[in-house]
């Protein structure tokens, strides 16, 4: 079953999906974001971890790390 498929079966409207970030790729994030959900991925702690994601088109990044997430949305302002 794909993910948007899933999504649907729940029966109501879902606002948001949060896959741990090892489960989800470009394609179903795409396939989610254009579905008309949020992606929130878990947990990212790596610093290049978190880039790859944000750069995947997710709309936001669950951390244990927070001042390490600043520092990259920071730099890639």
């Amino acid at each position: 079953m794909h993910v948007t498929d899933l999504i649907e079966s729940f029966g109501h409207e879902v606002f948001s999906v949060h896959p741990h970030y090892r489960m989800i790729d470009r394609a179903d994030i795409a396939a989610i974001r254009q579905h008309g959900q949020l992606v929130f991925v878990w947990t990212v702690n790596l610093q290049q971890e978190i880039n790859h994601m944000l750069n995947l088109g997710v709309s936001g990044v669950i951390t244990d790390y927070t001042a390490r997430m600043r520092e990259l949305l920071a730099a890639r302002a």
